[in-house]
């Protein structure tokens, strides 16, 4: 059997995926696959209808069970989890991985760069940005083969923020890489959590 990599998934969210391929070609091919996001959340309703189009489209050649943020490993650990063969797909944010790679933070966020999803799908389908990030986790044995992402993202705070000033002592969520700089720049107390975590963090405060 040759071991091969494929990726199913999303960047701003990147979805990758590592297989050993059955002897039989009419075995059917199981994948785990865990995502960024909680149970509770809709993006990964969405990514559990994925997962059940990816069956119907092979006839059941292919069965990906989803699972929700945490929920085999902690969401920092999926990259390593893939490449061990823990998981075999995963649907994440690639900036999670900056400390092994400090070029996974501009190719998943370039802060404040984007103002339409248009643009960023230029960017990974026309201008070579998907090549980047395969090239990218090319090393870990995984391989991107789509991307999702949104539009302009909220900043939710207990305390008004209207000036640069007010980011000063603020303790600050963020994702790894060029953000969380960029927030202890302007004096932010920057606490690194998954996007799962935000909101039960701000309630916890």
């Amino acid at each position: 059997m040759k071991r091969k990599c494929v990726s199913v998934g999303s960047v701003l969210l990147v979805a990758v995926c590592s297989l050993t391929f059955p002897a039989q070609a009419s075995q059917t091919i199981t994948w785990k696959a865990q995502a960024l996001w909680s149970a509770s959340e809709l993006p990964y309703e969405t990514f559990v209808e994925f997962c059940g189009r990816v069956e119907e489209l092979t006839n059941g050649r292919l069965k990906i069970t989803p699972y929700p943020a945490g929920a085999i490993v902690p969401t920092f650990e999926c990259l390593d989890a893939v490449r061990h063969n823990i998981l075999q797909a995963m649907h994440q944010w690639p900036g999670y991985w900056t400390g092994k790679n400090p070029a996974f933070a501009p190719i998943s966020d370039l802060v404040a760069a984007w103002r339409h999803p248009w643009e960023v799908d230029a960017f990974y389908h026309y201008r070579g940005g998907l090549d980047l990030l395969n090239e990218i986790y090319k090393p870990f044995g995984v391989h991107c083969v789509g991307v999702t992402y949104w539009g302009m993202e909220s900043m939710p705070s207990k305390k008004p923020v209207g000036r640069i000033e007010d980011f000063k002592g603020l303790k600050f969520r963020a994702p790894h890489g060029m953000a969380a700089k960029l927030l202890s720049k302007l004096g932010a107390s920057v606490v690194i959590l998954p996007g799962s975590e935000v909101y039960s963090a701000l309630d916890k405060g």
